[in-house]
């Protein structure tokens, strides 16, 4: 009897080279999440070991009240500002990277809320060696420089000695005290907690 003949190969497709293997899907690619900005209501942790530093209209570059980056909740005002509670947080300066812009952390050392809504020239040589936060002191004229870098420098804790609190509940005690309204007699020194550690805000 002859052999039964075989069926002949059938061509090679490129798609699929091996044709006893069903073809699989491609893939299919999935958008990315987009970041999003830091809040007060994320996961609260805190940071020891922060440099605080402060500054005002006279040595702000330029001498004024501006600054770098729009935060929502200041209404597009485009100045530094605020009282330190939760929804009207305090102006601080930092380094590109250290903070997200416009996060909102919390200061035991002063008792406010802050937020990062300007850069920090100092900051910037410090980073990533040293964690530094500069806050705004406030001020409205160049003509008290000296009476005003004279209350920065007493407000201004040894280097490295803090903690802040990041992602901190919207309930923490805050000190009402404007640190700086003109004249030496009027510098807030007795309205900073040095023994204040984060873990008893977090």
């Amino acid at each position: 009897m002859p052999p039964t003949p075989r069926p002949p190969n059938p061509a090679p497709n490129p798609a699929n080279p091996n044709p006893n293997i069903p073809p699989q899907p491609a893939p299919t690619t999935k958008p990315l999440t987009p970041l999003r900005i830091t809040t007060p209501e994320d996961q609260c942790t805190t940071l020891h070991g922060i440099t605080y530093t402060f500054y005002g209209y006279p040595d702000n570059d330029p001498p004024g009240a501006a600054i770098a980056y729009e935060c929502p909740h200041r209404s597009g005002s485009g100045t530094a500002g605020g009282t330190g509670t939760y929804d009207d947080p305090l102006t601080f300066a930092t380094a590109p990277g250290e903070f997200e812009l416009c996060e909102v952390i919390y200061s035991p050392y002063l008792q406010k809320y802050l937020i990062h809504e300007d850069y920090c020239e100092s900051c910037t040589r410090h980073w990533p060696h040293m964690w530094h936060v500069d806050v705004w002191l406030g001020g409205d004229s160049v003509g008290a420089a000296a009476e005003q870098l004279s209350c920065e420098a007493r407000l201004t804790p040894e280097l490295e000695s803090q903690s802040v609190v990041r992602g901190p509940r919207g309930d923490l005690p805050v000190d009402g005290t404007t640190f700086y309204a003109g004249g030496h007699s009027a510098c807030g020194v007795e309205h900073v907690y040095h023994a204040a550690g984060a873990e008893d805000y977090c």
